[in-house]
């Protein structure tokens, strides 16, 4: 299945195969990309049960994905992220939140920047997935979380999902926060204690590129990031179709 195609023509996506050494039909699928009439593997699988798909592909050639074991009926916790340039056939596995932490791939731009979310928490059945940003060749990937004005009640906002990034480095996202459960006639609901009861929605966010250094904050409990220093731009937080919300670094 073709996924994405690049301005040159360059298409990527995943199909079934065969297992290179021994002409075995492989049960899941691989990523491949189509180049020249010719269609292309990315990865050699290391396991019968392993699975592999391109998702995206830049007009430089570098290929991004994600690849992993079938286990259990469920890849929530076993995918992890790559990169290929088509060029060099040469190809990376990229760092993770942590060692474990299940990774999705969504978007590469044309500057070598890659997007995404992955797991944040070492145990749970449902786990925190938080986006990220990374460039081609780091070290590490960056929780966009870091980048972002220290959270608080005038700033609520979590990104959990990376979904796009341009070219002048834009990211469209998905933000969570937590607002008080309402009935449907508005009202605030209450538990069997009187007390306010909560929720987290979702909504849909532009966050842009600003001068700036982030916030240097003092992270609660449950923050499982550390915050960025200046090598990385600031974002400022648009949500989608509402106001930009933008707060400078106190002296």
């Amino acid at each position: 299945m073709a996924v994405a195609t690049n301005g040159t023509g360059l298409t990527v996506g995943y199909s079934r195969a065969r297992r290179q050494s021994n002409d075995d039909l492989l049960p899941y699928e691989q990523a491949v990309y189509f180049t020249n009439n010719e269609i292309k593997r990315i990865k050699e699988v290391e396991s019968f049960i392993e699975y592999s798909q391109a998702v995206d592909v830049n007009d430089n050639g570098t290929i991004v994905g994600v690849f992993g074991r079938f286990t259990g009926g469920s890849r929530d916790y076993d995918s992890t992220g790559f990169y290929f340039n088509t060029n060099t056939a040469e190809f990376k596995e990229m760092p993770a939140y942590f060692e474990g932490s299940a990774t999705a791939i969504t978007d590469i731009n044309n500057n070598g920047f890659v997007v995404g979310q992955g797991v944040t928490e070492k145990s749970g059945s449902n786990r925190r997935r938080e986006a990220f940003l990374y460039e081609i060749g780091a070290e590490k990937l960056v929780n966009i979380n870091s980048l972002l004005p220290c959270k608080n009640d005038s700033f609520p906002y979590t990104i959990a999902e990376a979904v796009k990034i341009t070219d002048d480095n834009k990211i469209y996202a998905i933000a969570t926060k937590t607002v008080e459960r309402r009935n449907t006639l508005g009202e605030i609901e209450k538990d069997s204690k009187g007390e306010t009861e909560y929720e987290s929605v979702s909504l849909p966010v532009l966050l842009t590129p600003i001068s700036g250094e982030p916030e240097n904050c003092i992270p609660p409990e449950a923050e499982t990031y550390e915050r960025q220093s200046a090598s990385w731009s600031w974002l400022s937080l648009l949500a989608l179709p509402l106001v930009a919300l933008r707060r400078r670094r106190k002296a």
